[in-house]
């Protein structure tokens, strides 16, 4: 007798079909090009070979809409892998991003939609400037068109600034595309104000105009401060006119991701410590929060200055336009060479007298904070960050939410930086272009950041710098911290002249008739662009935003190499890394 027949196990042969439709938010590795994407398909189990679309050229946003069959067998397993590419006709092409998706999800006549949700590589870059009037304000203007020269501006995820720097920032966030479109008309608009005659800022309409907003302020319910003045006349400094724009109108400047996210940094202290800076708490403002990380409290923009008690809004107040948010004055600026009018009197002219000295602009605020309670152990609770070198934390009796009312300073009086807001870990920050446009010691403050670190144990890279370095400082530094990846690359621009004395623009030497342009006096008190100073020339204007601009677009080369560290470093950055949940900013 034979030996039965075998038994023949027959898998059926089902038809796969794959459609690549469209990605979104891919950005390159060349930096300043788009990608050249395309969406490469390996399926083991049904080919040896591997499928890809065509490639969608210089786009972010590629689609391809192209379909892809695969024969399978469903008992076997089925691994598709997707890679995203980035074609490159020199090298070998960079690969974005691999998924993988098992077949045996999909029921054989179902039709699955998936979409892949892509960990970006991509770098957090956040520029950070400091304050320093009108100086701050031309000069920011020459950093951010250099920036949008070299396609950077756009990868910029947050926008701090304080004291000048900020009305850089209020004047670009009142158009909802700033950064889309060429800067040089803003900064043609800002040379105009700049360089105008300013004596009619006392004339007797404007002095009735101050009045008669004080008095309808008062009445709505705003505390009246010294600063409140101040801020109407540098609304008239810069503008000519009254501007009914508010803090919350910038976020039609954001609420398609156009833009960085701006923050505005002030301090918040006690007026009666404020010389011995014994108490001294961060506060920061963006167009949808008002808020002071030491006690992680924050409201909505629109309900700053409304009266609060116990976390509730009890009389609510009409959001104050920008201007009063810009009435914070560096602490440099002294202005006791100019009289107040001899036409004022009364109340009005004790106002004038007081910001006319040295004393500290206190910008008094309903404080929101007010009638909060601690629980018992509150120093040792992660979300309350304690300043480390001061013991007025530990009472609670010396605490914010005892106050009445919030007294804010420009933020120059302590440290004249404005990254506070970028220190939080949340934010993730690896890339901080920081611009420096102090005069004299142009890493004072740097070096003060780092301290500051330092002491509230906030990863941030060592500040390191020759004798040769702060005497004859260069156009641009790279600090990075090697052992610990959570801190982020400084890109450190001061406000120096060194190569743009003899070139007008990278590469391009001056000739003999130009070598006047290339002579910009940044000597402190000398220089014309002392904070004293209330109108610059047209000529010196032009001066400082061209070397400004010139020293960004030299260093582009250690630009784009520390965004590529970055890049580099990311996928370390979020490994298993010690966490810095004990420390931060207060």
């Amino acid at each position: 007798m034979g030996s039965p027949p075998a038994k023949m196990k027959f898998c059926p042969i089902h038809m796969l079909s794959v459609r690549i439709i469209q990605a979104k938010n891919i950005k390159s590795r060349d930096l300043l090009t788009a990608s050249d994407c395309y969406v490469r398909l390996w399926l083991p189990s049904a080919s040896n070979g591997k499928l890809q679309t065509k490639t969608i050229k210089n786009s972010d946003n590629p689609v391809w809409n192209e379909t892809f069959y695969f024969r399978i067998q469903r008992e076997i397993e089925n691994i598709l892998e997707l890679a995203v590419c980035d074609e490159d006709p020199l090298t070998k092409d960079d690969m974005q991003f691999t998924v993988l998706f098992n077949v045996a999800r999909i029921r054989p006549g179902e039709v699955l939609r998936e979409t892949f949700a892509l960990k970006s590589e991509v770098p957090v870059i956040a520029v950070m400037a400091t304050g320093g009037g009108l100086r701050a304000m031309s000069a920011m203007f020459g950093h951010l068109l250099a920036l949008q020269k070299l396609n950077l501006l756009d990868c910029v995820t947050y926008l701090t600034g304080a004291s000048g720097s900020t009305w850089t920032l209020a004047d670009l966030y009142e158009h909802a595309d700033w950064s889309q479109k060429t800067l040089e008309g803003p900064l043609k608009a800002v040379k105009e104000q700049v360089t105008k005659c300013k004596l009619n800022l006392m004339s007797i309409d404007h002095l009735k105009y101050y009045h008669k907003e004080l008095a309808e302020r008062a009445k709505a319910g705003h505390v009246s401060s010294f600063t409140t003045l101040w801020s109407l006349v540098q609304e008239m400094f810069l503008h000519e006119r009254p501007r009914k724009y508010k803090l919350t109108d910038q976020r039609k400047a954001l609420e398609h991701g156009q833009n960085p996210l701006p923050f505005y940094a002030v301090l918040n202290v006690k007026e009666e410590k404020f010389s011995t800076f014994k108490f001294r708490e961060w506060a920061e403002f963006s167009p949808y929060e008002v808020t002071i990380p030491k006690y992680g409290a924050s409201i909505r923009s629109e309900y700053f200055d409304s009266e609060f008690f116990m976390g509730r809004r009890v009389k609510k107040l009409p959001e104050s336009r920008i201007c009063y948010l810009e009435e914070k004055h560096s602490p440099e600026d002294d202005v006791t060479t100019i009289e107040p009018p001899s036409c004022l009197s009364g109340k009005l002219y004790e106002m004038f007298q007081d910001i006319m000295t040295k004393r500290p602009l206190l910008g008094k605020s309903h404080n929101f904070l007010r009638g909060l309670e601690f629980h018992k152990d509150y120093i040792h609770q992660k979300k309350f960050i304690e300043w480390k070198d001061t013991v007025l934390d530990s009472f609670p009796n010396n605490l914010t939410p005892l106050e009445k009312y919030l007294c804010l300073i420009d933020v120059g009086y302590f440290i004249n930086t404005s990254g506070a807001a970028l220190f939080k870990p949340e934010r993730n920050v690896d890339v901080i272009i920081s611009l420096d446009y102090g005069l004299g010691n142009v890493f004072k403050q740097l070096e003060m950041t780092y301290k500051y670190c330092k002491i509230q144990k906030i990863p941030f890279p060592k500040v390191e710098l020759s004798k040769e370095e702060e005497k004859n400082p260069k156009e641009c530094y790279v600090f990075s911290d090697a052992e610990d990846p959570r801190a982020p690359i400084v890109i450190h621009f001061p406000l120096v002249n060194d190569t743009f004395k003899e070139f007008k623009e990278p590469g391009v030497k001056r000739c003999l008739s130009e070598m006047e342009q290339g002579k910009v006096n940044l000597e402190n008190n000398c220089s014309p662009y002392y904070l004293i100073r209330l109108i610059y020339s047209s000529e010196n204007f032009d001066k400082l935003v061209n070397l400004s601009k010139y020293n960004i677009l030299n260093n582009k080369d250690l630009l784009l190499q520390a965004i590529r560290s970055a890049i580099e470093r990311r996928s370390s950055r979020t490994g298993n890394l010690p966490s810095h949940s004990g420390a931060g900013y207060a």
